[in-house]
This record gives structure tokens, C-alpha cells and sequence, in this order.
């Protein structure tokens, strides 16, 4: 199949070789920008020391490693992610990986484990400007995730020519901004989740919804 990717660019050339591995065209659109927010350290030290933190994406793991002058003051706490990936990026920032807490993908199983933790102090939400709530946490935004505002000339002209097969979506938000910038609508998206995959179908896509939300799950129904 011939695929378009619209995740960041960091995480989308590895899916794409992945794909590419496994016969498929990939073709690259990151709909978002990922972009520091360079106060984000300080936002940090301004909070009262925490005794844990939780992590709802990879972009947020490498950021804060990004950011933080002295990660070494952090790693020592119990930190919580959300999936497997960020659970890699965390581990790649330095967490013993028996001190990270990994959910099972999905901001609901995060808030259920962390509540199971019953966590004894401040805990930390280390998230990007357009985050949701995290129940008990605080929230330090570390970075933004800024919307594209064009199509780049070879993916207009490919979707134009019916040249694309399937769109690769992983949030809501990615989906709302690919359907403001391109008219595909009637076309197959594969979607990390049901509620990408609900999106998808609001916007006019046919949607499939991987069977858990991982890379794994999501190459396999393709």
C-alpha cells in the first residue's frame, strides 16, 4: 500500500522504515511540529520537589532530557508513561527501567495505575501545551505542538493523482489539521485508537482503530 504518515517527524521516519520493511510505500507529512519551550526548566524548578513524575508522551521524555540541566536530580523518582514508546524515550533519558511505570497506552490506564501507586506527595505531569488533564498531577508543559499551515507541493500533487492508499493517524488533534489542510476525506485511516479512530470518521474518513495502541497493533491491520 501506498501510506502517508502525519506524525512528528522524530517518530514517523522510524514507522516509516518499518513499513517499508514490510513492502509498503511510505510517504512522510508531519502535520505537527514539535518545538522546546525553553522555560520549561524553570517551570520545573518552581514547583515543590515531587515524588513522582508521569509522562503522557515520548515527546515529552525528550524534551525534558532536552531541557533539564540536572536530569540526574529526577531519575531517582518513580515515573509513570503512558505506553511503551515513551517508556523507551524515558529510559533513553536515563531511567532505570524498574523505576519506570509503564500503562497500558491510553491516558485512562495511566490515571488507573497511578491511582493504584497511591503516590505519597507531589506528582508531576510532564506534557506538551496541548495536553489534557492528568487526575492528581500538576502540569509542566515542556513543549508545543504546533500545527503545519501547508501541504507540502509532492503530497498535494500525490492525493490529487490518487497516489496515496491509507493515512496513518496518532491523535485526534493530527486528524483535525490534516482534514483542514487536504480534501481526502472518503479515503482509509488507520488510527492508533478509537478515539482517533472516531475523529477520523467525523471528518469523513473510512477509520479503522488499531487493537491496542501501539506500532505494533497498527502495521498489523494494515
Amino acid at each position: 500500500m501506498r501510506l502517508l504518515i502525519t506524525r512528528p517527524q522524530f517518530d514517523a521516519m522510524p514507522l516509516a522504515a518499518r513499513l517499508r520493511e514490510l513492502g509498503h510505500e511510505a510517504h512522510l507529512f508531519p502535520v505537527i511540529e514539535i518545538i522546546d519551550r525553553p522555560e520549561a526548566a524553570a517551570d520545573l524548578a518552581a514547583h515543590a520537589p515531587p515524588a513522582a513524575l508521569a509522562f503522557t508522551s515520548a515527546n515529552g521524555a525528550r524534551a525534558f532530557a532536552r531541557l533539564v540541566a540536572r536530569p540526574d536530580v529526577y531519575i531517582r523518582l518513580r515515573v509513570f508513561a503512558v505506553g511503551r514508546q515513551t517508556a523507551e524515550a524515558l529510559a533513553e533519558a536515563g531511567w532505570a527501567r524498574d523505576m519506570i511505570h509503564v500503562a497500558g497506552g491510553s491516558a485512562a490506564s495511566l490515571a488507573e495505575q497511578i491511582a493504584a501507586a497511591e503516590i505519597a506527595g507531589t506528582l508531576l505531569h510532564i506534557c506538551g501545551a496541548h495536553h489534557r488533564p492528568l487526575e492528581g498531577a500538576q502540569p509542566v508543559v515542556f513543549y508545543t505542538a504546533q500545527a503545519v499551515q501547508s501541504v507540502p507541493p509532492e503530497i498535494a500533487a500525490a492525493l490529487a493523482a490518487g497516489e496515496i492508499d491509507g493515512i496513518l493517524f496518532y491523535s485526534p488533534r493530527s486528524v483535525r489539521i490534516f482534514a483542514d489542510l487536504c480534501d481526502a476525506r472518503n479515503m482509509p485511516a488507520f488510527c492508533l485508537s478509537p478515539a482517533i479512530a472516531a475523529e477520523a470518521e467525523a471528518q469523513g474518513f473510512q477509520a479503522r482503530a488499531a487493537a491496542s495502541p501501539d506500532d505494533d497493533a497498527l502495521c498489523a491491520m494494515i
